[in-house]
């Protein structure tokens, strides 16, 4: 009965900004709402849900203790009940988004302008997913209030994630050894000289 957003990044990247921009996706979708869900413990929960309160969207927040997914499996297994995932910003989700996309949720990132805030659009670029980067906040929004109700295409995005982020090259471990490995040794031969 209602269409999940979900975050699985760090609580301290729940900037007030990233509440705002996600309390507005909440509120432009009636029937909605958002899982979070932290690797650690540490921070104030009901700081967060306070946050939320300030625009009335409190009721939409679902935050899970980390304590109660000790396994990776269990972690991983809490995207099976997110539809679409929120990237945070300035500082992008990469494990997460990793994650994510390993698990068929599509995620949306925000365009950043320097090395910490273009994570997560770096990652959609090289996993071949660019319609899911936004350039800007309303942007940002509108992809993710469009995608909460056009389940169609959704499930399109859903269907080919998985495929296309094995055939990028953020996904070929082949690769990746062989080339990290010529490079080491390539500084090796250079110092040995």
């Amino acid at each position: 009965d209602f269409f999940t957003f979900g975050s699985l990044n760090n609580y301290h990247k729940i900037s007030d900004q990233v509440v705002d921009v996600w309390s507005k996706i909440l509120l432009k979708c009636e029937k909605s709402k958002l899982i979070l869900k932290s690797s650690s413990f540490e921070c104030n929960i009901q700081m967060i849900r306070e946050k939320f309160r300030k625009y009335g969207v409190e009721k939409k927040i679902e935050i899970l203790d980390v304590r109660n997914y000790p396994y990776k499996k269990d972690h991983l297994n809490v995207y099976n009940k997110i539809d679409l995932a929120l990237d945070t910003f300035p500082y992008n989700g990469v494990t997460t988004t990793f994650e994510a996309l390993w698990m068929n949720v599509p995620v949306i990132v925000l365009k950043g302008k320097n090395f910490v805030s273009r994570c997560g659009e770096s990652i959609m670029k090289n996993s071949k997913n660019d319609f899911l980067i936004a350039n800007d906040i309303e942007d940002y929004v509108n992809k993710s209030v469009s995608l909460s109700e056009d389940l169609n295409k959704l499930d399109e995005i859903r269907i080919k994630i998985y495929e296309t982020i094995l055939s990028s090259v953020l996904f070929d471990t082949k690769k990746f050894s062989e080339d990290f490995s010529q490079t080491l040794s390539n500084i090796y031969s250079s110092h040995n000289k």
